[in-house]
């Protein structure tokens, strides 16, 4: 019942800034969240081109995989850019370290094809 009531309210907070898009729930979590302003994280969509900072897909409300993420600094919590679902769990999964990024590189240069 806790989760309907979430629900609702995050419902009603898109009704009542007249924010109301099928992607509002990430929409909330990007305000609520991160801290950030719609209207700078809709700059950010137009500044990349509507596309994932690191494989340059472009973004759809359609696909969940290809919803614009905010990549952020752990430490910091300085926000980076957008990324896609994949490009955001590689950096995620590799803790933001350049060595496992680079040794991954090294790996499937080794082992490619």
């Amino acid at each position: 019942m806790a989760e309907n009531t979430r629900k609702e309210k995050r419902h009603q907070y898109y009704l009542d800034h007249k924010r109301y898009r099928p992607d509002y729930g990430f929409r909330y979590n990007v305000e609520i969240s991160h801290g950030l302003p719609i209207e700078q994280y809709d700059q950010m969509i137009i500044d990349q081109q509507n596309k994932c900072a690191i494989c340059k897909k472009s973004f759809t409300y359609e696909d969940r995989n290809h919803i614009p993420y905010i990549d952020h600094d752990h430490l910091t919590g300085k926000i980076r850019s957008l990324l896609c679902h994949g490009c955001n769990t590689i950096l995620g999964f590799a803790e933001d370290k350049i060595e496992i990024l680079n040794e991954a590189i090294n790996y499937l240069r080794n082992h490619h094809g």
